[in-house]
């Protein structure tokens, strides 16, 4: 039924199917109390409703064209779950995978009371029940409400020893035995032990390691028994290991595990990374960075993907990041303890020491910078300004914030960038 939903070309109809595809593994698990149905008023449409564990879950079940549409219907289904009485909860589903800027209005609103499951992956674990579709939404549901989290993949659901699928295998209990002393109070020695014990080839250790990483940043035995599940993937198979960590770092949920000491402690045993790994990775940390510029806390967390590369990029890579990092190499607001800061610090440091013309590479930021400040000055000129009144203070607000570069430099330098445009 889910193939045959993904080839209907009518939106109408595939919307409506998968709306009913979901309300019916619903009521096989027995928590469905209501299908499609309008509320009394008969102006808002609701797709289904849940019960689990007293607690009620209106539905709102999606397969738009883009995650743009799904967002906006988020939004909107946001609204509904607003106007009912306290303690209603919401749980949107969406074919197409949400951005993470949704996901994190969502989490951040003043009301956090939605939910989210969305992705192909992740709908398909529910349709196949590769999942429990009532244990997963409670796990996330406990993860939101304690941990602030409203998404999870099932990918990480599956991987807790609760939740295992009953393989009836050595492996699978191998693997049940492992993470089973992974969570619970057993000391650092006594997990290692079990880890030796019970650790097989086929148990695919370094994918569900990796799978888990969002939910073992608690307590302190509980990273320290992670530590050496990681240390025990890179010494059996490093190989596997490093091909999972890149391939997470390259997709769009890269942000969960840009984690400082994570990726230092593991960087040293990744071994030469392909330029198209490594180029998707450093295109995550730019764009989140341009995105995100003058917010610092979202700055050194992409920087940690600068960081874990770093001994793979090359002049060409350097002089690209010069560019993103000029605003943050000159600023004196951002201190030098924090990670963006050092990295800057790193970038320009190499390049002059490499004998690098720095002014010439990071001209195109240089001009970007005039433009915007040109534009600023245009709109916020006091009444009787003229044109060259205008040049001058943009000139000066340029020479005065990028000083640490243009030092030595005369005006004339920024004057004729200024005529450029």
């Amino acid at each position: 039924m889910y193939e045959d939903i993904s080839q209907n070309s009518n939106k109408k109809e595939r919307g409506f199917e998968f709306e009913k595809l979901i309300n019916k593994i619903c009521d096989d698990k027995e928590i469905l109390i209501l299908k499609s149905y309008k509320t009394a008023d008969s102006e808002q449409q609701i797709d289904g409703a849940i019960e689990i564990n007293n607690k009620i879950f209106l539905i709102e079940a999606k397969w738009e064209d883009t995650a743009t549409l799904a967002a906006s219907k988020l939004f909107s289904f946001l609204g509904k779950i607003n106007s009912k009485i306290e303690g209603t909860l919401g749980i949107f589903i969406s074919h197409n995978e949400l951005s993470e800027n949704f996901i994190s209005s969502v989490r951040n609103g003043l009301r956090q009371n939605c939910i989210l499951i969305h992705g192909e992956d992740n709908i398909k674990d529910i349709v196949d029940q590769t999942v429990d579709i009532k244990e997963f939404i409670w796990y996330i549901f406990q993860q939101a409400s304690t941990k602030n989290r409203s998404f999870v993949k099932t990918s990480e659901f599956i991987s807790m020893p609760q939740n295992k699928p009953a393989l009836g295998t050595i492996i699978g209990q191998n693997w049940n035995e492992i993470s089973k002393y992974l969570i619970n109070s057993s000391s650092l020695v006594e997990f290692s032990s079990k880890l030796e014990e019970y650790y097989n080839p086929s148990i695919e250790l370094s994918k569900k390691t990796l799978n888990l990483f969002s939910v073992v940043q608690t307590d302190k035995l509980t990273q320290g028994k992670y530590y050496l599940l990681i240390t025990k993937c890179i010494k059996e198979e490093v190989s596997d290991f490093q091909l999972i960590l890149l391939q997470l770092l390259k997709n769009k949920h890269w942000r969960e595990y840009a984690e400082y000491d994570f990726l230092e402690y593991v960087k040293e045993y990744v071994s030469s990374i392909d330029d198209t790994d490594k180029d998707a990775i450093l295109k995550n940390a730019v764009e989140h960075i341009e995105i995100n510029e003058s917010n610092f806390n979202e700055e050194n967390l992409a920087s940690t993907l600068v960081s874990f590369l770093i001994n793979q990029l090359n002049e060409t890579d350097f002089k690209m990041l010069a560019n993103t990092y000029l605003s943050i190499y000159c600023d004196d607001f951002r201190k030098e303890k924090f990670l963006q800061k050092q990295i800057a610090n790193y970038i320009f440091n190499k390049l002059n020491n490499d004998g690098v013309d720095i002014l010439r590479i990071v001209e195109p930021t240089l001009k970007k910078q005039i433009k915007r400040t040109k534009r600023f000055e245009n709109i916020f000129a006091d009444e009787g300004e003229t044109d060259q009144m205008k040049k001058e203070n943009t000139i000066n607000s340029i020479n005065y914030r990028f000083r640490k570069i243009l030092k030595g430099q005369d005006k004339n330098y920024l004057d004729n960038l200024y005529n450029t445009l």
